[in-house]
């Protein structure tokens, strides 16, 4: 995937299932969605943070080609540790 200027990750939607199945299967749990539920699912939780119409995708350009990408917030990807109070 790549990440934008304003904190956004776009996200291949076949490699980053690909990655989520690969370690689920590590874990001895297959992964029990398929590519295009899982971005049903990322939207209805409110992951996306755009999409075209009547697709979890979202059409973009990258270098000189055209991509469809799943469009997160990098905070919803890396979480930034929380800061602690003073004297903690």
């Amino acid at each position: 995937g790549w990440t934008t200027e304003d904190g956004l990750v776009w996200l291949q939607p076949d490699s980053a299932y690909a990655a989520v199945h690969q370690f689920s299967m590590q874990q001895g749990e297959p992964f029990p969605v398929r590519m295009k539920t899982l971005g049903k699912r990322l939207d209805e939780c409110g992951y996306l943070t755009s999409h075209d119409k009547n697709r979890s995708t979202l059409q973009v350009t990258v270098g000189c080609r055209r991509r469809r990408v799943w469009s997160v917030k990098e905070e919803d990807i890396f979480p930034r540790p929380e800061e602690s109070e003073p004297g903690e």
